[in-house]
């Protein structure tokens, strides 16, 4: 794989993360003090040059995908500012990813050598003009998904190349075809 080749040829070189946090106490309102409690503001802000892809998942623990590659350029950005938010944080911010490798829960194969841009906002993740290979398929993917894992789903869209069949078939992971098969589809 074109990905793992180039991480492994990068050694030592991890990329650059600066990070900016910020913590407002509290505010207090009069009105609201015996009827709910008061949560401070957490802003907490990213930014990625060159970094390892295998940070996301760092930033952000419920994401379900496995990134085993890649490198990172962007920034991130976290925000607890409400009850609902300190539960489950909202995001923001865009990323762009080079040479990724990762694996979607339950998927049958990896995505290997992709490029693509995420763009965060509030509790999804949308993909943008991903470009790549979902094991021995060329794809182009985009969509978007919910990063709370809690009633979270995808909705991803891809446009496929022609691929020979016994390329999809292994990808997809169906048994051999009992009949011979040449072609592409």
């Amino acid at each position: 794989r074109k990905s793992l080749a180039v991480e492994e040829s990068r050694g030592d070189n991890g990329g650059q993360l600066r990070v900016f946090a910020s913590l407002s106490p509290p505010q207090q309102r009069p009105s609201s003090i015996f009827r709910s409690r008061v949560y401070p503001d957490l802003k907490v802000r990213a930014q990625l040059n060159n970094m390892s892809a295998a940070v996301l998942e760092r930033v952000i623990p419920s994401l379900p995908i496995d990134m085993h590659g890649g490198r990172l350029d962007g920034e991130i950005r976290i925000s607890c500012t409400s009850p609902s938010t300190w539960t489950f944080p909202d995001f923001g911010g865009q990323i762009k990813g080079k040479n990724l490798w990762f694996h979607f829960f339950d998927s049958t194969d990896d995505f290997a050598d992709t490029a693509v841009d995420l763009v965060f906002e509030g509790q999804r993740m949308y993909i943008h003009g991903g470009e790549g290979h979902f094991g021995n398929v060329p794809l182009t993917l985009t969509g978007d998904l919910d990063l709370n894992p809690i009633g979270g789903e995808y909705r991803l869209s891809a446009q496929v190349s022609p691929v020979e069949v016994h390329k999809l078939r292994e990808t997809l992971g169906v048994r051999p075809i009992p009949r011979p098969v040449a072609g592409s589809v």
